[in-house]
């Protein structure tokens, strides 16, 4: 039997003006601190072996899908004692099988492939400008392989300097 992992982004239960920017070196420095307490409930209370986060989006791994939901619960249970809770439309079980959206990648067990979102928002044509502005002994040919269903262009994007 797959993995079974659980995907869940964090979000304050509170106005979303109060607070500190996303990006700025606090909020990460205190996201870390803030979070240092699941982290530890995560792994020591409910005995959970693979456990990531990266600031507020973590992912859980385990075999048994219900023992998941369960573990949901308990994190859900947790972060509404410090006033956080999970996003609804961004924590959900999936099948590793199946890819696992995690930090705008989605994960497969034996690859990873850039969501389609992040792929669109690449700006292409300032980054064929940037390539054609290095000397040419810099990089004689650049391709990108984009896997055509990500893809805006469809399939090879291939620069000649």
């Amino acid at each position: 039997m797959g993995r079974w992992p659980i995907i869940c982004t964090i979000h304050p239960s509170i106005h979303p003006s109060i607070g500190i920017p996303i990006g700025n070196l606090t909020s990460q420095f205190f996201a870390n601190v803030y979070l240092n307490g699941m982290d530890h409930f995560i792994k020591e209370k409910l005995g959970c072996r693979y456990y990531l986060r990266y600031m507020d989006d973590f992912v859980v791994f385990h075999q048994d899908k219900k023992l998941l939901l369960s573990v949901k619960e308990e994190i859900t249970t947790y972060l509404e004692g410090i006033k956080l809770f999970l996003h609804k439309d961004k924590c959900r079980v999936y099948r590793t099988a199946d890819g696992v959206p995690f930090l705008g990648l989605v994960i497969f067990p034996h690859r990873r492939r850039l969501k389609r979102e992040a792929v669109i928002r690449i700006p292409w044509p300032h980054i064929h400008q940037s390539i054609q502005s290095w000397p040419k002994s810099a990089v004689p040919r650049l391709s990108l392989v984009v896997p055509k269903e990500m893809s805006v262009m469809g399939g090879i994007f291939s620069l000649s300097v």
